[in-house]
């Protein structure tokens, strides 16, 4: 026991038992959790690592882990050993984690479902006003522009097509439409 006594005098924690330093790091030992700390880091980071794949958050849970050990230390009572306690506070973490995981997924995948559908109503609504304007600009035109037009874009004549239809030549067809397209650009740029 004074073997034993004279090591925690001199804070050589190393060889002391696990449930030992849980009850000095109770007591307020700081350099008692740091050797609890020190000896279980690697193997608890490697552990959390293997089911993450990313050492940073494996890192950072293994860290939540100890601090949340340290905070609560005092009212603190682990049945079973340090080692299996602090294995079981992880994999809660890593479980949490996925969770919190699984909510933003969704959220953000619904968030992206809203764009698209307000980029869609809002491109349905730019084409409303576009074919509305449109409409206006047609209704402007002389009778045979506007005819020569609808044929053109509407129903998808060739000037040819169009011209012996209407009764008139290739040249004054090519006209009404320049200046139908004029007119609809006019109304667009309005």
């Amino acid at each position: 026991m004074q073997k034993r006594f004279r090591m925690l005098m001199y804070n050589n924690y190393s060889v002391v038992q696990d449930n030992e330093l849980l009850c000095l790091c109770q007591s307020g030992n700081e350099s008692a959790f740091s050797e609890m700390y020190n000896r279980y880091k690697r193997s608890l980071i490697s552990f959390a690592n293997a089911h993450l794949e990313n050492i940073a958050i494996a890192e950072d849970i293994v860290h939540d882990v100890f601090l949340s050990l340290y905070s609560r230390r005092i009212n603190l009572k682990i049945e079973i050993s340090v080692y299996a306690y602090l294995l079981k506070s992880i994999k809660y973490k890593i479980i949490n984690l996925r969770r919190k995981q699984i909510v933003q997924q969704k959220y953000a995948k619904n968030i992206f479902i809203c764009d698209k559908c307000e980029n869609d109503f809002a491109k349905e609504d730019e084409l409303k006003i576009t074919t509305s304007r449109l409409k206006i600009a047609i209704n402007k035109m002389p009778l045979k522009c506007k005819e020569a037009f609808i044929l053109s874009r509407e129903v998808g004549l060739s000037q040819k097509e169009i011209a012996q239809k209407m009764s008139i030549s290739c040249s004054t067809v090519e006209k009404h439409i320049v200046k139908a397209l004029k007119i609809v650009r006019q109304e667009l740029m309005n």
